[in-house]
């Protein structure tokens, strides 16, 4: 789907592609396809002749970084379909700058809303579902027949953001002055991802200081396996690795093994001790931060910044980047694990690296 090859037949599917087609032959080339539709990030919109008014500028992943594909909306609308129809949260990798290009990602909002328009009866629910944000930073809600729920007749929405609950009932709970009779009642209030379950454990570390004292100002690892100062304490899918953004089993795979080969090499090595150097973990850090501050993902309020939970510092700690990271890993550990200090106990840093 997210191949060239799928690009040119859905551009050979539509007008324009037909029409190209039919001027210079079936022996087309992607490189000629994108030669046609395409142009430079630097030409104005507009330059071209051969466009509808309405066309967006919309990065297309098989032509290039440095090039647009100039899609009008009702050329973007089957394949928005499709992704709808395969379901998952790929449907935001789709285009490969929805999550980075406002224009892009606006089409995907128009989409969406257009689409529970469609599928939700009761308007008022429709309309308290809409995203009035930017699509894709907060989780997006891929449950099959989800939407469609809200059509059946045993089944209501209660904004509790616009009406909180006030009170629980003998035979529910109270909202608004109304109360709803239910049979159960699911605590679904949330959760303290990615830090949380570390920082339940009063963990120390050199010097006895605590976790929970170190990340009072938002989590920090070591390209999420470690965080500095409490040495040998691996971290699976950890604040500052892909996690939530990549396929978690496929994730801690990669860090189960990670993990595995790195105490097989210190126990063949005669070492016992493993920590990342302060600065590493800074770097990486800041890293992190930066490439999510190029994304959708920090312009609203989610659990993937702790929103969700009172007094947590608003710190971004899921990697963007699965393919990159994995290359990044791989070169540390060829590298002789670069960034880390590995030693033995009384005299931790006899072999440092980087």
């Amino acid at each position: 789907f997210f191949t060239p090859r799928y690009v040119v037949q859905f551009l050979v599917d539509n007008t324009l592609g037909r029409t190209w087609m039919q001027m210079h032959g079936e022996g087309t080339t992607l490189e000629s396809m994108c030669e046609y539709f395409v142009r430079p990030v630097d030409e104005p919109l507009g330059s071209r002749t051969r466009k509808d008014p309405r066309d967006l500028r919309i990065l297309d992943p098989a032509c290039g970084s440095g090039h647009f594909l100039l899609y009008s909306f009702d050329l973007l609308l089957p394949i928005y379909e499709e992704a709808w129809a395969r379901g998952g949260l790929m449907f935001m990798g789709i285009f490969n700058d929805i999550l980075v290009n406002a224009e892009a990602n606006a089409t995907a909002q128009d989409f969406f809303r257009r689409k529970l328009k469609s599928i939700i009866k009761d308007q008022t629910a429709a309309d308290a579902l809409m995203p009035d944000f930017a699509l894709g930073c907060k989780r997006l809600v891929v449950g099959t027949d989800y939407y469609e729920t809200y059509n059946r007749a045993n089944v209501s929405l209660v904004n509790v953001k616009h009406t909180p609950i006030e009170r629980i009932t003998p035979k529910g709970m109270r909202v608004a002055g109304k109360e709803h009779e239910l049979d159960a009642i699911v605590f679904a209030t949330g959760f303290d991802a990615i830090a949380g379950p570390i920082l339940n454990i009063d963990i120390r570390g050199r010097g006895g200081v605590a976790m929970r004292d170190k990340w009072a100002r938002g989590p920090s690892c070591y390209l999420g396996v470690m965080p500095a100062g409490f040495p040998n304490l691996f971290t699976v899918t950890g604040p500052g690795s892909p996690s939530v953004l990549s396929n978690v089993v496929k994730s801690i795979e990669q860090h189960v093994d990670f993990i595995a080969d790195c105490v097989t090499k210190m126990r063949d090595a005669g070492r016992n001790v493993i920590e990342p150097l302060e600065e590493a973990e800074q770097t990486w850090v800041l890293h992190v931060d930066d490439i999510a501050s190029r994304s959708v993902f920090k312009s609203c309020n989610s659990w993937y910044l702790g929103s969700n939970i009172p007094g947590k510092p608003r710190v971004f700690t899921a990697y963007i980047g699965w393919p990159q990271y994995a290359a990044e890993l791989a070169a540390i550990v060829e590298d002789d694990y670069r960034g880390f200090v590995i030693g033995t106990v009384g005299n931790e840093a006899t072999a440092a690296a980087g």
